[in-house]
């Protein structure tokens, strides 16, 4: 069920009790195991050229920039009885990503998806920017990202560097987007953009505005139509059909949403017959593509289109709220702070990614033939580099990858050799192998592609819509008929459920493995209306969402086509706080024993007293 985007909204107790019993034993686990592998080694001895060595007595200091997908999952595996390991970087948390439009709209909350940095004792963390490196003195330059401790700047010392920087929305330069846009990279952005959706609604129920103010105010627009892009605005369709409607149910069907995207077709990444698929769903909901469509400006409420023909007056688009997600450009130490200056590789927009070798070794032009030499002790990786030779999407799954190849080489690394030799004789270079593809679109309904087309040799950050350039296959016309789907792809419900699971599978914490479907498991009237129409309904249907603690199970039956009720397993006796006269009520209704009964969040989409109860039967 998707919450309602409210502040005045208040978990339910048992979510509460739930977390208090679950956060700090996880916690506490955690670090247990963090101190039981801190136990001293023997110290890394002198050795090599070029590069210094590590003094007898301690281990090699390896700082981490960046606390992302590649940064945190180097951390996390990296083994830190052997290296001393520092974290910098400006967000003390990792945040799960792909599951972040969901936070946006209040699918799910935003603690589901964050994972704390600074978790065990061993390893040192500083909430700082990190504004330059000097690779010949083996120096960071950093600037404290603390609110009100920004001027205090500081310097480390490293042994070894792995530079994780991630990314930054890019804006091709376009004038008002920075100031007058949303984005959709971070927790603070999704609480932006679910607070904006709410003043749209609310100043459009104001007595005092015209019809064209409250049509421009619940015009929602995206610019870009890639994987943020279209499952940002497959959970707004979905919170505003199933969740606004109950609040303003004459505004809802007022409002708006429009894709904006320069290619020719939307999920340019996927099959072209998955993308004219989710063409076609958004189309028949009632989402505007506007393809083909460039912006030359933003203006505070309105969108500025070039027009489609040299002298054509450009084209004034008014919205209440536009949410950018174009895809990404190289950060500020990426694009000057590195010196002597690595090799970047040139991307469209003037950008550019650290060059590097097939083992992940940062590239600089410093060798005398006149070719480049690989920096022993510096590797990048994450979306602020890029494999010489190579055309790697930035995605979450190329940065994990990435990390897990790294940790695996410096574990691998010979403890009596410095500095670490990462080469063929102790590591096969890396390969990226390509998992799949998955976008969510709207309703149970999503697609997966296995096949991971590759973007093109120059495409790169400022190239891409959301992690990965928007492709050249148009989505088909209607009445045309549609591609064939590629071998074991996916769509619709099925898809759905790959989507869910892949995502749940793929979470960090057992806490968070344990929130995300308690919030998914909340269904709204609409869900239960699709679940009974669809096949379900001809006979019941067990769906085992959690069982991870206390065997939770959460099961859904459908029987003679009556209205669906949700059976509950209690995952914790604990939690069973009973408002006895409302147990007893709502038993007498339904005309079941009160034992059956199991209290949860009221649910406000039914005017009824089952509304406060689900039932578990055996």
């Amino acid at each position: 069920m998707h919450i309602p985007a409210s502040p005045y909204v208040c978990a339910s107790a048992w979510r509460r009790v739930f977390g208090a019993v679950i956060t700090p034993a996880t916690t506490a686990a955690t670090r247990y195991a963090s101190s039981a592998s801190a136990a001293p080694v023997t110290a890394l001895g002198s050795g090599g050229s070029g590069n210094g060595s590590v003094p007898v007595g301690r281990r090699p200091r390896l700082v981490i920039l960046g606390s992302g997908w590649a940064g945190y999952q180097l951390m996390r595996g990296v083994d830190r009885r052997r290296y001393d390991v520092a974290v910098v970087s400006p967000r003390n948390h990792f945040v799960f990503t792909p599951l972040l439009a969901s936070t946006a709209v209040g699918t799910l909350e935003f603690r589901c998806i964050i994972e704390p940095v600074k978790e065990s004792a061993d390893v040192t963390f500083y909430e700082a920017s990190c504004e330059a490196v000097d690779f010949e003195s083996k120096v960071i330059r950093c600037t404290s990202a603390l609110e009100d401790f920004k001027a205090n700047n500081f310097t480390l010392e490293y042994d070894l560097l792995a530079i994780a920087a991630g990314s930054v929305s890019t804006t091709f330069g376009i004038k008002g987007v920075q100031e007058n846009a949303l984005f959709l990279k971070d927790i603070s952005d999704a609480r932006k953009i679910r607070t904006r959706i709410m003043e749209c609604f609310e100043f459009a129920s104001q007595p005092n505005i015209s019809e064209k103010e409250r049509a421009d105010a619940l015009h929602f627009a995206v610019v870009g139509g890639g994987p943020t892009g279209v499952e940002f605005t497959a959970e707004l369709h979905d919170y505003i059909t199933e969740d606004v409607a109950r609040l303003y149910p004459t505004l809802a069907r007022a409002a708006r949403l429009t894709i904006f995207d320069a290619a020719p077709g939307i999920l340019g990444s996927f099959d072209a017959a998955l993308s004219g698929y989710a063409a076609r769903k958004f189309a028949r909901r009632g989402v505007a593509l506007r393809l083909g469509a460039r912006v030359r400006e933003v203006r505070p409420r309105a969108l500025l289109l070039t027009g489609s023909t040299d002298g054509e007056e450009p084209e004034e688009v008014p919205f209440g709220m536009l949410v950018w997600s174009t895809g990404v450009a190289p950060v500020g130490l990426v694009r000057g702070g590195l010196a002597p200056a690595p090799l970047l590789r040139k991307e469209g927009g003037g950008g550019g990614r650290i060059r590097t070798d097939a083992y992940l070794r940062v590239l600089t032009g410093a060798n005398d033939s006149g070719g480049t030499r690989a920096m022993r002790n510096v590797f990048a990786l994450g979306d602020c580099a890029a494999i010489d030779g190579e055309a790697h999407p930035c995605t979450a799954q190329v940065a994990n990858q990435k990390a897990v190849w790294l940790k695996n080489a410096l574990n691998r690394a010979e403890p009596d050799k410095w500095p670490v030799t990462v080469n063929a004789a102790t590591m096969r270079p890396f390969k990226y192998h390509h998992l799949a593809s998955l976008a969510y679109i709207g309703k149970w309904d999503a697609i997966v592609d296995p096949t991971g087309r590759k973007p093109d040799a120059g495409a790169g950050a400022s190239g891409a819509s959301d992690k990965q350039k928007a492709g050249t296959v148009a989505s088909p016309e209607p009445g045309q008929a549609p591609s064939q789907p590629p071998p074991l792809s996916l769509r619709g419900r099925a898809a759905w459920l790959f989507w869910r699971s892949a995502y749940f599978t793929r979470s960090v914490s057992i806490k968070n493995k344990i929130l995300i479907p308690m919030f998914w498991s909340e269904m709204t009237e609409e869900e239960l209306r699709l679940l009974e129409e669809h096949e379900f309904q001809n006979g019941p249907l067990s769906v085992l969402t959690q069982s991870v603690k206390n065997n939770t199970q959460i099961l859904i039956n459908c029987r003679n086509n009556r209205k669906l009720l949700a059976r509950v397993k209690a995952f914790d006796r604990h939690c069973n706080m009973v408002l006895e006269n409302v147990k007893e009520a709502s038993a007498t209704h339904l005309g079941c024993p009160a034992a059956h009964l199991i209290p949860l969040h009221p649910s406000p989409s039914l005017e009824h007293p089952l509304s406060l109860w689900l039932i578990f039967k055996d």
